[in-house]
């Protein structure tokens, strides 16, 4: 029973370094946009995760070339589906949705995603409707309502169109988490996540030839910038495909509620953007919510 608790403290600590990166993503991401291209972005911070995988790959001794040669069609499907959706997709999207809003407003609306992945999981799945997704689409409702909230006299500027675009980037997201608990990992991790970030170097290739950037002017804290966000990129698979060497419990979703709490802070510390208290306390209190309710249902479910 305790090495149970504590295979499952192992993966869930995991997890949440995963959704860490994805703060970092986003946050970094936002703080790019001001002078670099989002096709050059996404080219070289997927470009720089790939070439730092293999070379831990390398490093490490994997045999991953000759492992993947045993993969058969479907798997081969499902990895380049997980890097397709997680990867181009989610972060096009995401950047696109960032020129139109700060990261910290994003976060809120990154917030939904415990409540899409629930959803996914239901259709696709045939997870069974729980109080903890009930709870999860209730106090999104709540969020979503307390973001758009604006006192007479103090209305800001619309967000609606970049919350649009994040809303639509969480659909292939969630669908990664869906498809990331029906593969199970044969592959080397190392290898694994540096194939799921190639994969996505074509596609933000292209992106990047039809709205091209410029090395020329850019200071060192840009430079740095693209290249914590590439190995945020990479440690966010590491992370993931390592947690789930512990536990594929659809429990697991709860954790994408942490992200909105690591973007309110990054987005704070970094990017100075300032939130009121009451709208900063809801992402506390979801994040919370969340991982109590959850973690309820599952000693529930064991009695």
């Amino acid at each position: 029973m305790k090495a149970l608790k504590n295979q499952n403290l192992k993966a869930y600590t995991l997890f949440l370094l995963a959704q860490l990166m994805v703060a970092v993503c986003v946050v970094s991401g936002k703080f790019l946009l001001h002078t670099v291209s989002s096709g050059m972005i996404l080219s070289l911070r997927f470009s720089v995760a790939s070439v730092f995988l293999f070379v831990l790959s390398f490093l490490v001794r994997e045999n991953g070339f000759r492992e993947i040669k045993k993969t058969n069609k479907k798997d081969i499907v499902l990895i380049f589906l997980q890097g397709l959706f997680a990867g181009a997709l989610f972060n096009g999207f995401l950047l696109w949705g960032l020129h139109h809003t700060t990261a910290a407003h994003a976060g809120v609306v990154i917030s939904t995603l415990p409540v899409m992945v629930a959803l996914f999981g239901i259709i696709f799945l045939r997870d069974k409707l729980k109080s903890s997704t009930i709870m999860c689409v209730f106090l999104a409702m709540i969020g979503l309502m307390i973001m758009h909230y604006r006192p007479s006299g103090h209305a800001g500027p619309s967000h609606v169109l970049g919350d649009c675009l994040i809303l639509l980037a969480l659909i292939p997201e969630a669908l990664y988490y869906i498809i990331a608990r029906i593969y199970k990992n044969k592959l080397p991790i190392f290898y694994l996540s540096a194939v799921i970030n190639v994969i996505n170097v074509p596609f933000c290739a292209l992106l990047f030839f039809l709205h091209p950037g410029s090395f020329s002017g850019m200071s060192l804290t840009t430079l740095f910038a693209l290249l914590v966000s590439g190995l945020a990129s990479a440690l966010f698979y590491v992370f993931w495909h390592l947690g789930s060497r512990y536990t594929r419990s659809p429990l697991v979703g709860l954790t994408t509620a942490f992200p909105p709490v690591a973007i309110m802070f990054l987005a704070a510390f970094f990017l100075h953007e300032s939130r009121t208290l009451f709208k900063n306390s809801w992402h506390v209190c979801d994040f919370g919510c969340h991982c109590v309710s959850g973690l309820i249902e599952e000693q529930y479910r064991k009695l």
